[in-house]
């Protein structure tokens, strides 16, 4: 195959063709590029890479500085989470995790931006015969539940935030026919 090339001549730009063979590129010796190991120097005028998986930990900041290949460093993971209790500050994008004592529930006072943190609440707890139940507890204070077996009898149906006492379920037992 033949290629065409303009030679421009001057500065008026007149052309003329010259017509010869394709040119193929020159031959030019390959060099294989010897890793260093485990150790080894790397880095340097040479540029010696090290082995896969190891890093070269140079001994200067100067463009030529050589060192010597390493195994990484471990970066890691996000440090444990931290137990917070009653009243304390929870969730959030923070580091290290804050996650609220077991019985407690991290409430976020805006939940339409849940990276904002909230603040540990107890969740509730269960109360005998005879002790307070419901009503508005104190701050970061858990509700009070009557146990499976007993009813909040409220003290005055007419204030709904007032506490009331468990008492005993009344049950109706209604007689079959056998």
């Amino acid at each position: 195959m033949h290629t065409v090339k303009l030679v421009f001549i001057g500065l008026l730009g007149s052309a003329a063709a010259i017509a010869g063979p394709e040119p193929t590129a020159p031959a030019y010796p390959t060099k294989t590029i010897k890793h260093a190991a485990l150790g080894e120097q790397c880095g340097g005028l040479a540029g010696i890479p090290c082995d896969r998986g190891l890093d070269c930990k140079l001994s200067g900041n100067n463009p030529d500085a050589s060192g010597k290949c390493v195994r990484p460093l471990i970066t890691p993971g996000p440090p444990p989470a931290v137990t917070v209790g009653a009243g304390d500050q929870c969730g959030g994008f923070i580091m290290p995790a804050t996650v609220c004592s077991s019985g407690m529930e991290c409430v976020n006072p805006t939940p339409q931006v849940p990276d904002m943190p909230g603040t540990c609440f107890y969740t509730t707890r269960t109360v005998g015969a005879g002790q307070h139940c419901g009503g508005f507890p104190p701050a970061f204070s858990p509700p009070a539940v009557c146990s499976k077996t007993l009813t909040c009898k409220p003290v005055n149906t007419n204030i709904p935030d007032m506490p009331g006492t468990c008492v005993a379920t009344k049950t109706t037992t209604i007689p079959t026919k056998t």
